[in-house]
């Protein structure tokens, strides 16, 4: 009597190749997708971010009873320039305060009054203000520094509390000549422009508040409120302005496109314009 050997079953060489090549493109569609939730779930915590800072601002507001957003223009040449956008703001707020301090005030507190700077303005409003509303500005050095979080409006990261400004994760301070050269553009700050039409009129270093038309001419996007913009995901802002424009054929693209503005629905700056444009 004899016995029927039994062969062992197994793979070709060809069935693996296909089991490997089928594991590959799953993996890649896996990659891809991890990959495309990732960047929205980061423009979406961006975006959460900008619309905590805006309503932190208008709580504010509310708090001093004016329906004006605070002027993201911070500059004053001296004691005597006290109807600059910064000292008509503080008449307003604290009465009681002698706006002739104000100069020398902003600049015990590292507040740049030669050059317009939105970043900084950001961090200027949301930090709060002493208790005393004689004195204000007393010791706000130390809260744009971050080292005294007592009075925040809003919750700053500590370590994205840099040199007055909020910035990215190790970034630093913009250092190039405008913010139009890629290689230039260090400056990763939220930005602040507040909504009247002076404020976005002005270009800070090569960067202008979002328009669909000429440069404060009222068409600025967000007028009712204000413009809070982050570089998104290059950390290039580019230069914004009236480069927007929804009635125009060429897509929205560049160093501007992957901006995350507070008025974009959590929207990339491309992705917004492209929709304004088949509206």
């Amino acid at each position: 009597m004899w016995r029927r050997s039994r062969q062992a079953a197994g793979f070709t060489l060809v069935e693996l190749l296909v089991v490997v090549i089928i594991i590959g493109i799953l993996m890649g569609l896996i990659s891809v997708a991890v990959m495309k939730a990732t960047t929205v779930a980061r423009d979406a915590a961006i975006f959460a971010e900008e619309q905590n800072m805006t309503m932190a601002i208008q709580q504010s507001m509310n708090d001093y009873g004016v329906t004006t957003y605070p002027p993201s223009d911070l500059r004053m040449t001296g004691p005597g320039d006290t109807n600059k956008p910064v000292a008509m703001y503080f008449k307003r707020i604290f009465p009681n305060y002698d706006i002739t301090k104000l100069h020398a005030d902003l600049t015990a507190a590292g507040v740049d009054t030669n050059n317009f700077d939105p970043g900084q303005a950001l961090v200027f409003w949301l930090v709060g203000f002493s208790s005393d509303t004689e004195n204000p500005l007393s010791g706000h050095l130390a809260r744009m520094n971050g080292t005294d979080t007592t009075r925040q409006l809003y919750a700053f990261k500590k370590e994205m509390l840099v040199n007055k400004h909020y910035l990215y994760t190790g970034s630093t301070i913009f250092d190039g000549a405008s913010f139009t050269t890629p290689a230039t553009q260090k400056y990763r700050a939220y930005l602040y422009f507040d909504n009247n039409a002076g404020a976005y009129g002005v270009a800070y270093q090569g960067f202008n508040p979002y328009c669909s038309g000429a440069l404060g001419s009222g068409t600025s996007y967000n007028l009712s409120t204000c413009q809070i913009i982050s570089a998104g995901r290059d950390q290039l802002l580019g230069a914004g302005g009236a480069t927007i424009n929804p009635t125009g054929n060429v897509s929205y693209t560049g160093a501007d496109a992957d901006n995350i503005a507070n008025f974009g629905g959590g929207q990339t700056m491309q992705v917004y314009v492209e929709k304004l444009k088949n509206l």
